[in-house]
């Protein structure tokens, strides 16, 4: 006796065929915290997205509190934990974002330091990125502005922003170069710190993207292509029956 192969059998296996390749897997470059709470200066909300490579780790950290009123709230360190750990000797080999200068009434200037204070001060887990150098600490991540300015009723000399400057606008972005990273690598314990003692901190939580709506929308679309064509099939099947 023949195993016979239904029309629905057929239709069945190009289906599912067809949704595996619109649905993405997981990328092991796209890795993203968020935390958000509240210090003394106010509200503070943090994002960091991982980009993983082999050899390579890219860190976006973006503040996510737009017209802050204090320095408090800005992003000043920032530690995570990769599992396998790096060597001892990893490298910070980029920063880059939009600096800027902020004044007393809250408007923006072009940056009179351009230069960035950031540092890799732990080589072994929790590695910790840093503006703290002994120094007053300037290029902490601010939040983005509303209307092209900073809230010219901070306080006192704008709640610490100006003397603080220059300032990163929204985020900064970090590579670091160690050859224990690769797409495998585990992200975990991940900690935002905020102000220049600093003043609070925040743990992160992971996020899960969701499914773009495009591929949603093309998986409904071929479904119902399927079952029109799965109708046709059963009346050719009954009709050669």
């Amino acid at each position: 006796m023949r195993n016979a192969v239904t029309p629905k059998a057929l239709l069945t296996l190009p289906f599912i065929l067809l949704v595996c390749g619109l649905v993405p897997s997981p990328a092991r470059g796209d890795i993203i915290f968020q935390a958000s709470g509240s210090n003394a200066d106010g509200p503070t909300s943090a994002q960091a997205n991982f980009v993983l490579g082999n050899g390579s780790i890219t860190i976006t950290l973006t503040n996510l509190v737009a017209n802050e009123h204090s320095i408090g709230q800005a992003i000043s360190q920032f530690t995570f934990q990769v599992n396998p750990p790096m060597t001892l000797s990893p490298t910070l080999t980029n920063v880059s974002g939009t600096l800027i200068d902020i004044t007393s009434n809250g408007t923006i200037t072009p940056p009179t330091a351009p230069s960035t204070t950031w540092a890799l001060t732990t080589t072994l887990n929790p590695t910790t990125l840093t503006v703290f150098n002994g120094g007053k600490p300037t290029e902490l991540i601010v939040g983005m502005p509303t209307n092209g300015a900073y809230d010219p009723s901070m306080g006192n000399g704008g709640g610490g922003l100006p003397q603080h400057s220059p300032v990163f606008e929204g985020s900064a972005t970090f590579t670091i170069s160690d050859p224990n990273l690769s797409m495998n690598t585990q992200i975990s314990n991940v900690v935002f710190y905020f102000g220049t003692g600093p003043e609070s901190h925040l743990n992160g939580s992971p996020v899960v993207p969701e499914p773009p709506s495009v591929v949603l929308g093309m998986i409904g679309l071929a479904g119902l292509g399927f079952t029109g064509l799965r109708r046709w099939i059963r009346r050719k099947a009954v009709a050669l029956a």
